[in-house]
């Protein structure tokens, strides 16, 4: 899909969009952008943090997505996350507004919107906590953490032998079996 073909676009406009497309289309400052495929790679690593977060999520109350689900951000901006984890309160079928951990599988189409727009973006979420780039290449994570909406964010980099701490969900990931 051409973005052009859209022109700018009201919030309304997109989700009456998008509720009809067959595809997934983010929706960045008016403009429409369609998703494209991603590697297998790409899949497997999504789906293995996915499996490993939901069950403790689950049990906090909480609802783990996993790509499909879009996360609005502003009227202007709404994206598909690889994985959200969210515990508010949200009866929206289609869509979270305040997860409190998003990661994102870096690609070589993606990883400059992920480590820019999107991450600029997301850090100014309130209710996130843990922000994670995945990267499959390198078998690393970089990690974005803080305790609450008030603290300053810390930054790490995780490699495939180490264990990720968590508070949202509550747990200890190790990174062995998302990379695995």
């Amino acid at each position: 899909m051409s973005n052009a073909a859209h022109g700018s676009m009201t919030e309304a406009d997109y989700l009456s969009f998008e509720l009809g497309s067959e595809e997934r289309n983010e929706f960045l400052d008016g403009v429409i952008v369609a998703m494209t495929g991603a590697s297998k790679r790409h899949n497997e690593i999504g789906g293995s943090l996915f499996a490993a977060l939901r069950v403790v999520a689950k049990a906090h109350g909480c609802r783990t997505s996993i790509e499909g689900v879009r996360l609005r951000l502003s009227e202007s901006m709404h994206v598909y996350p690889d994985v959200m984890v969210a515990c508010d309160d949200n009866d929206d079928p289609y869509a979270e507004s305040a997860p409190c951990l998003i990661a994102e599988v870096l690609s070589p189409s993606t990883k400059w919107i992920d480590h820019g727009r999107k991450r600029a973006a997301y850090l100014g979420l309130a209710s996130l906590r843990h922000y994670l780039l995945i990267n499959p290449e390198q078998e690393q994570v970089e990690h974005y953490a803080r305790f609450d909406a008030d603290s300053t964010w810390t930054i790490a980099l995780v490699g495939i032998g180490e264990t990720l701490r968590l508070t949202c969900p509550p747990m200890d990931l190790a990174l062995a079996d998302i990379f695995a």
